[in-house]
């Protein structure tokens, strides 16, 4: 389960980075 929560956070922050280039 914490894994998965890990996991999760890791993609979502993936996608804002994505999303966001020009962010830190």
């Amino acid at each position: 389960n914490f894994f998965i929560y890990q996991h999760s956070e890791t993609s979502i922050r993936f996608v804002v980075m994505l999303n966001n280039p020009n962010m830190p």
